[in-house]
């Protein structure tokens, strides 16, 4: 057994995902794979046909850092899954070297993997296959409109979007974020920040319009794409 230690915002579970499974195959060995508490029943999903994934919970703490809790909160949660004193892959912060602004890159440049083993190694679109769908309901089925944003954090999604006509996600969801796959697919118009929506709809390989980044909400790079292979538009 191996145990990853990285960033644990949806997003970011979602983009090493694949990076967890390419480990597990050129180390012939389990994977303990982490994620904060919250976002269990969504991560434990994207390796519904990887058993050999496991997946170990850490407690959110209000205050904390949400991106990379403290190593002490590892520890514990490491003890607590009978996993500490397992052979580390420290990722991202935890690997002491700081963090790029190409920050989904640079994980996979410290496991010392091309980029392109995101998109070779992804199990999400194939997973969704297997995750229990929600029945996909829009205000206004003329014209369906998808948002995701966050209220609680005041990034809200307001611009070339009347949000009045549109589905917005609940701010928490209990169960697989691949349970709006439907949502996603059925879609006209997909608005999102830059947050675990827009990973998703990256690795579930959407091949469509209609795709925006409210990027004025939450963005620190100035102009800046993320590499995606989908034509999203980004809204500053």
């Amino acid at each position: 057994m191996h145990v990853i230690r990285t960033h644990l915002s949806l997003g970011d579970n979602i983009v090493q995902v694949p990076l967890a499974i390419k480990k597990s195959i050129d180390l012939k060995s389990e994977i303990a794979f982490p994620c904060y508490e919250h976002y269990a029943p969504s991560v434990r999903s994207f390796f519904i046909n990887h058993p050999q994934i496991t997946v170990y919970t850490i407690p959110f703490i209000k205050g904390h850092n949400h991106g990379a809790c403290s190593d002490e909160l590892y520890d514990e949660a490491e003890k607590r899954a009978g996993i500490r004193g397992c052979p580390q892959i420290r990722l991202g912060v935890y690997a002491g070297k700081g963090i790029p602004n190409i920050w989904w890159k640079f994980f996979y440049d410290e496991a010392g993997y091309p980029y392109s083993v995101r998109w070779e190694y992804c199990p999400i679109k194939k997973a969704a296959e297997s995750i229990p769908q929600l029945t996909p309901m829009f205000p206004d089925p003329s014209r369906k409109i998808f948002i995701h944003d966050d209220p609680s954090r005041n990034l809200v999604v307001y611009r070339l979007v009347d949000r009045r006509r549109a589905f917005v996600v609940p701010p928490k969801f209990e169960h697989s974020i691949l349970e709006y796959r439907n949502y996603l697919v059925a879609a006209d118009e997909i608005h999102v920040l830059e947050s675990c929506f827009y990973w998703i709809v990256n690795a579930l390989c959407l091949e469509r319009e209609g795709l925006y980044v409210h990027a004025y909400l939450r963005w620190e790079y100035g102009d800046y794409r993320y590499e995606s292979k989908q034509n999203w538009r980004y809204i500053f």
